[in-house]
């Protein structure tokens, strides 16, 4: 059955041409599925660059640094005349001058100074001691001084009567480093080590070794 002006001869050129509009649909989903492989295959080679140069990070050391400076331990540091190692300060020639005068080893007055005060002319101890050899009063009078307990504070003074005292204190504990400095730590009259006279001889040998 015909319908009314419908034209036979151009029935099929009006239908849409359904396998070049599927060809070209299949073509442009091949090319952008290719397009997001790339785009993958870039951003998974980029994330492995970058996780590589990460882990190379963790490959650095300390020991590829710069030396640790000696300038500084050198200056805290000065070699006494025996070869041993003793904090460096300002004292030295004034301690030489009355450790030789009074017959004491200068590296022994160095250490006793050191320990007493580590070199602070302003020391002041719980039981009045003062200065650099934390000289007490009453033995600085013992030492034949008549000046005041404030004139104790000057370096050149305390260690004039510090060093008195200690070479007497070498003198009656017979020569022993040990029985030398008990009696200047405790006193001349004492006999018998106690422990912080022994600890103090600990410290004095191993600032002489």
């Amino acid at each position: 059955m015909l319908l009314i002006g419908y034209d036979c001869a151009f029935a099929g050129q009006n239908q849409p041409a359904h396998p070049v509009h599927r060809t070209h649909l299949v073509h442009k989903t091949h090319v952008v599925h290719k397009a997001r492989l790339v785009h993958k295959n870039r951003v998974a080679q980029r994330s492995h660059r970058v996780k590589v140069e990460t882990v190379s990070l963790k490959t650095v050391t300390r020991s590829t640094g710069y030396a640790t400076p000696q300038v500084a331990a050198a200056a805290t540091a000065a070699v006494t005349p025996g070869g041993s190692v003793a904090k460096a300060n300002p004292y030295t020639d004034m301690i030489a001058k009355y450790a030789t005068q009074n017959g004491v080893p200068v590296e022994l007055a160095t250490a006793v100074v050191q320990i007493e005060s580590n070199f602070n002319p302003k020391m002041r101890g719980s039981a009045g001691e003062i200065g650099l050899m934390q000289v007490k009063p009453a033995t600085a009078r013992m030492m034949g001084y008549t000046g005041s307990a404030k004139g104790l504070y000057d370096p050149e003074t305390n260690i004039r009567i510090g060093m008195k005292y200690l070479a007497m204190a070498q003198q009656l504990g017979g020569g022993p480093t040990c029985n030398t400095i008990l009696k200047y730590n405790a006193g001349h009259a004492a006999t018998r080590m106690n422990p912080i006279s022994e600890r103090y001889c600990g410290k004095v040998l191993a600032l002489l070794d």
